[in-house]
């Protein structure tokens, strides 16, 4: 097979057989990520906006920890926050992601959802590629995303299977980067 040939679900067992071997911390880490993400939603008034500065971090650090497991590396709980220490590029790469995905929106509701699942390797872009902004990794996403949007979109709709979903969707997204970059 070439590069970006495989099956669906080859993607999605091995990430899961990497995240299986740490998954005690990949539901420690979604339940945290579940907690900011309610924080955010709920403070009403400013929650939006705490959550409009802080996503970008948090997901930076939520897709970090889970290429560390798909990679054998040892992730850690701290990682979940690394973000902050990049928070320039992680910022950027949400709000690009988010201003491109909003204005694809207002053409219509499919080429909007499109736009977000080509951005959906960001993150892990950004984690493997420090000398990239988030701008060019969101561009770099859409180059990697070609050919395996089908794909990409069972992986996020697993995202939404409470608890164990995120860790599934996260770990095949991470063996799917690694795949097509």
């Amino acid at each position: 097979m070439g590069k970006g040939d495989f099956t669906l679900g080859e993607p999605l067992s091995a990430g899961w057989a990497k995240v299986k071997e740490n998954i005690g911390l990949a539901i420690g880490i979604t339940i945290v990520y579940y907690i900011i993400v309610m924080l955010c939603t709920y403070i009403i008034g400013i929650g939006w906006i705490v959550g409009f500065f802080i996503m970008g971090p948090v997901l930076y650090g939520f897709a970090g920890v889970f290429l560390d497991m798909v990679n054998s590396k040892k992730p850690e709980f701290g990682r979940l926050f690394s973000g902050f220490g990049q928070f320039g590029r992680s910022f950027v790469g949400y709000f690009t992601m988010l201003f491109f995905g909003f204005l694809w929106m207002c053409l219509f509701v499919i080429p909007g959802i499109i736009a977000f699942l080509r951005y959906s390797l960001t993150f892990f872009v950004l984690n493997d590629n420090p000398e990239l902004s988030g701008n060019q990794a969101r561009k770099k996403s859409c180059e990697l995303t070609k050919g395996h949007k089908g794909k990409i979109f069972i992986y996020n709709i697993l995202f939404i299977i409470p608890i164990i979903g995120p860790p599934l969707s996260y770990g095949a997204l991470g063996d799917l980067y690694n795949r097509v970059k």
